[in-house]
């Protein structure tokens, strides 16, 4: 085998990573043009928080640059560690450390009431799921 030639496992990691990214920007789009139908999946389901998404992208991405882009890969890996340590600091100890501000960046609606915080157990499996890779 030769060096261009890239294992069937890491195209499927890079698959599999560009369509977590395309679902959550659809998310994205959906809190920021109000479209109830992309922020959840089932409208008896509660909506996706946009951290939620922006940690889900950050994830896929360090997937993606494991092998080509090590630091990049790294850099998304810590982004998402310091939103989730920040949201468990902000659930756990009720600080506030503008994690609502950046919620309200993404999610774009004047006047609109903030939406929630990922949950606990969202960010301390995100932080896991960081140590992990």
């Amino acid at each position: 085998m030769s060096n261009t030639t890239r294992d069937p496992a890491d195209r499927i990691v890079s698959t599999t990573a560009a369509v977590i990214v395309a679902l959550a920007i659809l998310v994205l789009i959906g809190w920021l043009f109000d479209v109830a139908a992309l922020r959840t999946i089932a409208p008896i389901w509660s909506a996706m928080a946009p951290l939620t998404t922006l940690m889900l992208i950050l994830i896929s991405a360090a997937m993606h640059w494991h092998e080509r882009r090590r630091a990049w890969a790294n850099a998304a890996l810590a982004g998402c560690a310091a939103i989730s340590a920040a949201v468990l600091i902000e659930l756990l100890f009720d600080a506030n450390l503008g994690m609502n501000a950046l919620t309200r960046v993404l999610d774009g609606r004047a006047g609109a009431p903030l939406p929630e915080l990922p949950d606990g157990e969202t960010a301390t499996a995100m932080i896991l799921l960081v140590a992990a890779l």
